[in-house]
């Protein structure tokens, strides 16, 4: 499989998700309140939007790439390597799953992120994993917890965070 044929599948298939998501989201989450424009629909269509617009913007980039010639040789990942990613990563996510309640929402995403970047990933700069895990954990606390007032998981330690 080339890499061009990956990504155009990959396209395709997200391209199909995006527009069952906004389905979805249209037919299952109601409108703002009042008239409001903001309401609980607001941001999982804003989601939806962007994965279409990516997917869109993914199989735009496949057609603009050149196709590799017969005798040049392609460095495609093995089979091993990608179910080995994907179990790592799904690894990452039941961990994550488990440490939600035990330490919190912002903790625990620090944690996770920051041992996917140095275990799996490999990124050994502490400036791009500290900025990376506590951007992250903060920003998305910020956004979701406090802008949008959608529950997070606190510790079970009585941390408020």
């Amino acid at each position: 499989m080339t890499e061009v044929f990956r990504d155009r599948l990959l396209g395709g298939v997200l391209l199909a998700v995006s527009i069952a998501w906004l389905a979805a989201t249209k037919y299952s989450v109601p409108e703002g309140y009042s008239g409001s424009f903001f309401g609980p629909r607001a941001f999982p269509q804003a989601l939806g939007i962007m994965l279409l617009a990516l997917s869109l913007i993914l199989l735009a980039q496949t057609f603009m790439k050149h196709a590799p010639h017969e005798d040049e040789e392609e460095s495609l990942t093995t089979i091993q390597e990608e179910v080995w990613s994907s179990s790592v990563t799904f690894g990452f996510l039941v961990a994550y799953f488990v440490l939600l309640p035990i330490l919190g929402f912002i903790v625990s995403t620090i944690v996770m992120i920051a041992g996917f970047l140095w275990f799996v990933l490999r990124k050994r700069s502490i400036l791009l994993i500290g900025g990376m895990s506590l951007g992250f954990s903060i920003g998305l606390w910020l956004l979701m917890g406090r802008l949008l007032g959608v529950y997070l998981p606190t510790s079970m330690f009585g941390w408020g965070f």
